[in-house]
């Protein structure tokens, strides 16, 4: 999947022949990016520090691959390169 957008986004890039805008490290964004892609590792973590047990790590980490899936699909074919480069829910 992620190799199907970085193929098309290369793509884009050659035919406009422009690079689009990147956000620096103070845009809210950022930050967003930043949690969006460390809470990823939480269900896979904590249960081994016995603070969540292996079941809720199981289905955290379902609903959480789901919902990333999602968001991916959604800016690898529903966005524009603009768009789809500061999008806050991507897996950089």
């Amino acid at each position: 999947m992620e190799y199907h957008s970085t193929r098309r986004f290369a793509w884009e890039r050659d035919k406009t022949g422009s690079d689009p805008q990147r956000l620096g490290a103070g845009h809210p964004y950022t930050w967003i990016l930043i949690v969006y892609n460390a809470a990823y590792w939480i269900p896979m973590l904590l249960p081994w520090t016995s603070l969540m047990s292996y079941r809720e790590g199981n289905v955290g980490l379902v609903i959480l691959v789901g919902f990333r899936a999602a968001a991916n699909l959604y800016r690898n074919n529903c966005m524009t390169l603009e768009r789809a480069e500061v999008f806050p829910l991507r897996i950089p």
